[in-house]
This record gives C-alpha cells, structure tokens and sequence, in this order.
C-alpha cells in the first residue's frame, strides 16, 4: 500500500505547479531557498524565478533516483531534482 501510495505521489508532483520550497541556512550563512520539484526540473526554475523575482544564485542542484515506475511493460526511473538557491537583493 505505501509503494501505491508513493507512485501515486510521485506521479502527483510531476504534474506543473507542483514544486515546493523551504527556507534554509545557505553556505554563506544567508537565508537560501531549498526548491524540490519532483520529476520535472523545469518546475524548478520557475518557482526559483517566483521566490527570487529579482533573480537568483544556484548555490547547489541535486539530482537523485527515487523510484522505478512501470510505463506498459518497461520500468523508468523517476528522478528527483532539488536546487538551491540563493535570491539577490
């Protein structure tokens, strides 16, 4: 039941409009902005363009496998992107 459920989530977040923020401690001791966008790192950099409307540093991007996901008789890997950004003032 959690792999269903899992899958359905995963399947979810590719949807547009579905990356999520959080603010963290960034490297420099600034406030960054950690953006996870599920399967679709284009999500990524729009929401990084709407937390950070006068544009942005890429501190660090994470790319990690988070799950095989059947598509007919083949399985594709499902890929989660993550980025880290820092907004300029």
């Amino acid at each position: 039941m959690n792999l269903r459920r899992g899958i359905v989530l995963l399947g979810m977040c590719a949807l547009p409009g579905c990356a999520t923020d959080q603010i963290v401690p960034g490297p420099n001791g600034k406030s960054a902005h950690l953006i996870d966008c599920g399967t679709d790192p284009g999500e990524c950099y729009k929401k990084a363009g709407k937390v950070c409307p006068n544009g942005y540093s890429l501190v660090n991007q994470h790319n990690s496998q988070t799950a095989m996901v059947p598509v007919g008789t083949a399985w594709l890997a499902a890929n989660d992107t993550q980025l880290l950004v820092q907004c300029k003032e």
